[in-house]
């Protein structure tokens, strides 16, 4: 989930002014504040947890606001009225969310890179009560957002609210499994809200179920355990109102949580776990199992320390030839490399394991086989 909240941030971030909010996204019942994160115009953020005890009725209202982001200014709100029995009434989310309510603050340097081009900058994270902060050099953090922005294309279209269309060959890894979509999938597109939220979120449910697959890794070696991967397809796209922003090239996502303290570090099976508690206990709990699963990896970044985000444009993995494609030829092209007969690059470590090898050839391989 932080993997995919530093994805959605970098979708819309580019260059601006001081002082002023420059993107922000919440969740309020009845006027309440339920959650809220901000990105500045300085690229420092600020994300506010729930309230340990949450009480849900009436009316619930979801915000998005753009100042001035891909060259779009403005306001969505959702608001829906909860029918009977979809009120929440001092649900305790108090042992969900215990890495957050006591996070001690930690470091994550970031690196933005695409073919030719690359900007690294860090964030320093602290928590003051219920607000998870974070700071940077604005200089830095402009320069990698610009080489992003590069990668993404905007333009005016009629979309009718917010939406995601999410592309074949996406995937989420998350330590020793990866979630992967074998099909494009559409979320909010079109009349998604036949009944209220509930229907909304049962059919989402449903249809990405439809469309993707669960893998399990195996013989990761023991640094690979502790990442979380985001692929994201070139075409794939966000709307807002009269906005679309498309990426032009594929982005690839890595979160390196391996410094993570021996007790806090090891993520397993936690795909897994929210599928069959979505299957036998329903979504209320799988949401639960969501927000447990967001907090392990607050208290892996906490106990690290120093986490690693590695953010990769136009690139492919096990695309070692760099011609936009994996095939054999790239097999052939890092064996050189290993050989020596060619000059190895950024894209031979296939396996990421620091070492190029024939190690790197037999992950080649499964690349391909799995296409």
């Amino acid at each position: 989930m932080i993997v995919l909240s530093v994805a959605l941030c970098m979708f819309f971030a580019q260059a601006w002014a001081e002082n002023e909010v420059k993107v922000q996204v919440s969740a309020s019942s009845n006027g309440a504040n339920i959650i809220s994160g901000t990105v500045y115009d300085d690229y420092s953020f600020a994300v506010t947890l729930p309230p340990k005890s949450i009480s849900v009725s009436g009316d619930i209202t979801a915000k998005l606001v753009l100042n001035d982001v891909l060259g779009v200014t403005g306001e969505k709100t959702l608001t829906k009225t909860l029918g009977e029995g979809q009120s929440i009434d001092g649900v305790s989310v108090t042992d969900s969310l215990s890495n957050c309510y006591n996070f001690d603050g930690a470091s994550a340097n970031v690196v933005v890179h695409d073919r030719t081009k690359s900007q690294a900058f860090t964030y320093t994270a602290s928590r003051n009560g219920s607000v998870i902060s974070g700071t940077t050099n604005a200089a830095d953090a402009a320069a990698a957002w610009t080489i992003l922005a590069e990668a993404v294309a905007h333009e005016g279209e009629n979309t009718e609210g917010v939406f995601a269309e999410i592309k074949k060959g996406t995937y989420v890894q998350i330590g020793d499994e990866k979630l992967i979509f074998d099909d494009n999938l559409d979320l909010f597109k079109g009349d998604w809200r036949p009944n209220g939220i509930t229907a909304a979120l049962n059919q989402i449910i449903i249809d990405a179920k439809a469309v993707a697959h669960i893998e399990q890794i195996n013989d990761l070696k023991e640094k690979e355990t502790y990442v979380g991967v985001l692929f994201i397809p070139e075409d794939s796209k966000i709307g807002a109102g009269n906005h679309t922003a498309t990426l032009t090239e594929p982005c690839e996502i890595t979160l390196d949580l391996s410094n993570a303290h021996q007790e806090n570090k090891r993520v397993s099976g936690k795909i897994t776990e929210l599928v069959n508690k979505l299957d036998a206990e329903g979504k209320t709990k799988a949401v639960l199992a969501s927000v447990n699963l967001f907090d392990q990896i607050v208290g892996m970044i906490d106990g690290a320390e120093t986490v690693d985000v590695d953010v990769r444009l136009g690139y492919l993995r096990g695309d070692v030839n760099k011609d936009g494609d994996v095939n054999v030829t790239d097999v052939t092209a890092l064996v050189s490399m290993i050989l020596g007969n060619s000059v190895k690059n950024d894209m031979s470590d296939v396996n990421a394991d620091g070492d190029v090898n024939v190690t790197d050839v037999t992950a080649l391989v499964s690349i391909i086989l799995g296409k």
